[in-house]
């Protein structure tokens, strides 16, 4: 197996347990810095110490009371609530009553391979164009899109093997508790800056130019009729390059040209000049949740008039008849003070 290093170029969520999403009622409190996670054994005690307490928590938290302005309504020290992790956090557009977690074994943060398999997945059909968009074009639509179905159907088999299972990638090693940081985000319609929709979610992120390591194991398959390789490591980055080349360039020619969007479009211009210089030794690819139906579907890999027929049938709120517009919405998050419209972005390098 060849081992990778993974950097993150911008934030990234790869979704955990709901069981483990953290609660402002019962598992943290804010200071000026930190959302600081704290040890609810301590907290049980308390309640244990004195029953009466318990009864007025629940209420209070019925009222929607959270737990920081629950100690100081009941003068209770918070010198003796341990903290067992402290994350950062952007105070200005924190808002809500919930964290969602990233995805970790044992506490520690991690990239799982079946994340990483299928978002590579999507990219190999760089290699079906033509029978893609026949395919594609001659679907009778349903009530509801599924790609998966359009994949599975279209997806090469090896003496009745899916390609795919000559390919094997690792979990990656665990990140360092140090590159979490809790990102508020939005979806927001990116040519209607007034139309926000809903309040910010909460989200336990890897931060941008956080790295880790992980394996991939390619077992080389060519075609038995015409001996054309199918798959071996050389495909496999030409195919994650080029898709995520054609994102890119669709992007830019959507995202609007103000102010607003400049860090994002830069960002998207000094990828695409890496890709085009740097002969497929660095693999760009976005991952995990909130990056848009895009970056997870063929949608990008079909002729123009069959993707628009496609987009009127199956996305009944498209009236537009200008591609431009579709999607229309983007999660907005903060570097610093930057607002940016490009979650979810890796590099992928080999190490030697």
């Amino acid at each position: 197996m060849k081992k990778y290093k993974i950097t993150t170029l911008t934030p990234i969520f790869i979704q955990g347990d709901n069981s483990k999403n953290l609660s402002i009622f019962t598992d943290f409190i804010l200071s000026d810095n930190f959302i600081n996670i704290i040890d609810k054994r301590d907290l049980e005690n308390i309640f244990t110490e004195n029953e009466h307490l318990l009864n007025i928590y629940m209420k209070e938290v019925e009222k929607g009371t959270n737990l920081q302005d629950f100690f100081k309504k009941n003068k209770i020290d918070i010198e003796k609530i341990r903290i067992i992790k402290s994350i950062p956090y952007d105070k200005e557009h924190f808002s809500g009553n919930e964290i969602l977690t990233f995805v970790s074994v044992n506490g520690k943060p991690y990239i799982p391979g079946s994340s990483l398999k299928g978002a590579i997945r999507t990219t190999f059909f760089k290699f079906l164009e033509d029978t893609l968009n026949t395919t594609v074009s001659e679907i009778t639509y349903e009530r509801r899109v599924n790609f998966n179905n359009i994949e599975k159907r279209l997806f090469p088999k090896i003496e009745k093997k899916d390609l795919f299972s000559f390919l094997s990638i690792s979990d990656s090693n665990p990140f360092k508790s140090t590159d979490l940081f809790i990102k508020s985000v939005k979806s927001v319609n990116i040519f209607n800056q007034r139309h926000e929709e809903g309040i910010p979610i909460n989200i336990e992120c890897i931060k941008e130019n956080s790295t880790t390591e992980f394996s991939i194991d390619i077992k080389r398959v060519s075609n038995m009729k015409n001996n054309k390789i199918l798959l071996n490591a050389e495909t496999l980055y030409e195919a994650i390059n080029h898709f995520s080349k054609i994102q890119i360039v669709k992007e830019l020619e959507k995202l609007p040209k103000e102010n607003l969007f400049l860090e994002t479009r830069n960002f998207y211009e000094s990828i695409l000049k890496e890709i085009e210089n740097n002969e497929n030794k660095k693999i760009f690819i976005r991952i995990g949740k909130y990056t848009g139906i895009l970056s997870k579907t063929i949608l990008n890999l079909l002729d123009q008039n069959v993707r628009i027929n496609f987009i009127k049938n199956n996305f009944k709120n498209f009236k537009e008849n200008n591609e431009k517009f579709f999607p229309k919405s983007r999660l907005k998050y903060y570097i610093g003070e930057k607002e940016r419209f490009d979650f979810g972005w890796i590099v992928m390098e080999e190490i030697k």
